[in-house]
């Protein structure tokens, strides 16, 4: 939801092309991917290897991000990956690295302003504010926004999915 506007506002300032580092099980490749194929733009994601896989392949999520258009390159791991990634588009002016989980100022400014519009429809429909919610915890930008967004009363359930390890400060 918050996707789109973001990357029309770096499509205005020049930017054809978006590049991102991914870990094999994220699900961010696969919305810049269909964020990307939405508005005509270029799509390149680095991938490590599906870590579940005896045969090294792509994960299912990178396959998704592939089929929507996003150019896919395999790593070894998300260092790897993000190395990669940084080097590819700083080869070009017209290419944008966006950060892992798309943490960035401006996509959180417009994921919370589709998160606050879904809350008050969730708690319209529910009569009240939930007590907890559930979230997974990959780089932390889904949580942190939440945060922002709900009453302190409300306890954020945040399950960890091992995307980055539980002692950088994004997961902390």
């Amino acid at each position: 939801r918050a996707a789109i506007p973001f990357l029309l506002q770096l499509k205005a300032q020049g930017f054809d092309e978006f590049v991102y580092a991914s870990p094999f099980s994220g699900f961010a490749q696969i919305a810049l991917a269909a964020a990307c194929e939405a508005i005509g733009a270029e799509c390149t994601v680095f991938a490590e290897r599906d870590q579940n896989s005896e045969a090294t392949q792509p994960h299912e999520f990178s396959r998704l991000a592939e089929s929507r258009g996003a150019s896919l390159e395999l790593t070894e791991s998300l260092d790897e990956a993000d190395r990669l990634a940084l080097t590819y588009a700083d080869a070009s002016s017209r290419r944008f690295k966006i950060p892992l989980g798309f943490d960035c100022p401006e996509f959180r400014t417009e994921l919370k302003n589709k998160v606050a519009e879904q809350w008050q429809h969730l708690c319209r429909e529910l009569g009240r504010a939930p007590h907890r919610i559930w979230l997974p915890l990959g780089s932390g930008t889904l949580s942190g926004v939440f945060r922002e967004i709900v009453p302190a009363s409300v306890e954020l359930a945040c399950v960890d999915v091992h995307v980055i390890s539980n002692q950088d400060l994004r997961i902390r």
